[in-house]
């Protein structure tokens, strides 16, 4: 298909491809054009399968996705995922989460994932998140390129039918494999696939073609107004997960709407729907002075503190249960959120610790208390915290570093008297992931 050329044309030259093979006649397809390529064209290619484990007949798909790749002379890599109760998602939802993180373990750097999704499937998501209320980005439907993990996913058949992938299957012979939960209507877009896109079919013969040019003018129109919105929202960012509210609020509600939601899906969340973006103004944005609402969008939260507006990743268990760590300042610590890092100082520090004391790093329990070098007065963490402004939900998170029971530094912050040194000193550097 000069589709898959087409595509082949327009990657670099020795680019490494892994086709993602379930064994269904769309990825067989995908794969025995790829295949065939190879004569022509410089590029690497594997086989990548997941194994769900969900049907009776999973291992046997994942045998004839082997002996098919080796019939054609691909590599073949396979991976057995658990598929878990997580979210209330369904099975399908799961099982595509599943996939995804292997996909994104496995792709090595400017790797393209290349996918089977055609023209029947772009049908079948645009009318599923038209059901769903979608905006502009969810009439762009499925992107034919578009980055993922280290590398690309692409999809080069989204613009070819199902039928003509079943006739060059029947044509060259191909052995595939059914899934028989695509016939089962429990699903969504199989209920589509079955029910709803064959009445269509008998009413406009030609709808596929005309779904897939709404998509294409609705890709269009989200790349001009993401290109716009980027603009809006650097002059907002402080940091990349920590919006200024009142740069904010110059702009018009519809572009802090589009501000806020092109904010949310660079940083890797969702696109954010309507009421969710009400909820957000009504009660974190436009809560009271001194307040620090919170408000969860899917595996988002969003805190505001004083005049910022915080972007965080959704915890269900406590960054730090083990509130003590013993620490070799020679080698970082890291905790997962944040890592400690001792580097050298050039001009004043915090003394190195002595061969005969033990370095802990602990996290804020209450009570805490240090005498800051220069200050000459005792005073609270807590307190510190709110003269430093740090954020409620991230005084739990900061290090403090004791010497033999006695703290001596906030880490990023504070030295303790008796503890600073001129010279021959360490700087105690926490380094945050970009959104925490």
């Amino acid at each position: 298909m000069q589709v898959v050329n087409s595509f082949l044309h327009k990657i670099p030259s020795g680019s490494s491809l892994l086709v993602a093979y379930s064994g269904g006649v769309d990825s067989h397809v995908l794969l025995h054009l790829l295949s065939r390529a190879r004569e022509d064209y410089d590029f690497k290619l594997k086989v990548i399968h997941i194994n769900h484990q969900l049907q009776e007949s999973s291992d046997m798909w994942e045998y004839h996705c082997s002996t098919v790749s080796q019939s054609l002379d691909v590599p073949f890599i396979s991976f057995r995922v658990k598929v878990d109760d997580v979210d209330g998602n369904g099975p399908e939802d799961r099982a595509r989460i599943a996939r995804y993180q292997k996909f994104s373990e496995v792709l090595s750097v400017n790797d393209y994932l290349v996918m089977a999704h055609h023209q029947d499937d772009q049908v079948e998501t645009l009318l599923l998140n038209i059901l769903r209320g979608s905006g502009v980005e969810g009439l762009s439907g499925i992107p034919r390129v578009r980055k993922f993990a280290s590398g690309f996913i692409a999809r080069p058949l989204l613009s070819v039918s199902r039928s003509e992938i079943l006739a060059y299957a029947l044509s060259h012979n191909l052995k595939w494999v059914e899934d028989p939960s695509n016939k089962a209507d429990d699903f969504d877009r199989n209920f589509l696939r079955n029910n709803v896109v064959p009445l269509l079919n008998q009413r406009w013969s030609h709808n596929s073609k005309a779904f897939s040019r709404v998509a294409e003018n609705a890709e269009d129109v989200s790349e001009f107004i993401a290109s716009k919105i980027k603009v809006s929202l650097g002059k907002c960012l402080i940091r990349n997960n920590i919006l200024d509210v009142t740069a904010l609020k110059k702009f018009s509600k519809i572009e802090q709407n589009f501000i806020i939601r092109q904010w949310l899906h660079q940083s890797g969340f969702s696109y954010p729907s309507r009421s969710a973006l009400k909820h957000l103004y009504d009660e974190v944005i436009g809560s009271v002075w001194g307040a620090t609402p919170e408000l969860k969008i899917g595996k988002a939260i969003l805190r505001r503190y004083r005049n910022r507006l915080f972007l965080l990743y959704y915890h269900e268990k406590p960054l730090h249960e083990n509130l003590s760590y013993r620490w070799s300042v020679n080698e970082s610590l890291d905790f997962g959120s944040c890592k400690l890092v001792a580097t050298n100082s050039l001009s004043g520090g915090l003394r190195k610790p002595l061969q005969s004391e033990l370095v802990e790093v602990r996290f804020r329990a209450g009570g805490e208390r240090i005498k800051i070098h220069g200050r000459g007065v005792s005073k609270r963490v807590k307190s510190l915290f709110q003269e430093w402004g740090i954020p409620p939900w991230e005084r739990a998170s900061i290090p403090l570093v004791y010497y033999n029971d006695k703290l001596v530094a906030v880490a990023g912050f504070a030295v303790a008297e008796g503890y600073y040194v001129a010279e021959g000193g360490i700087n105690i550097n926490v380094e945050h992931c970009e959104v925490c």
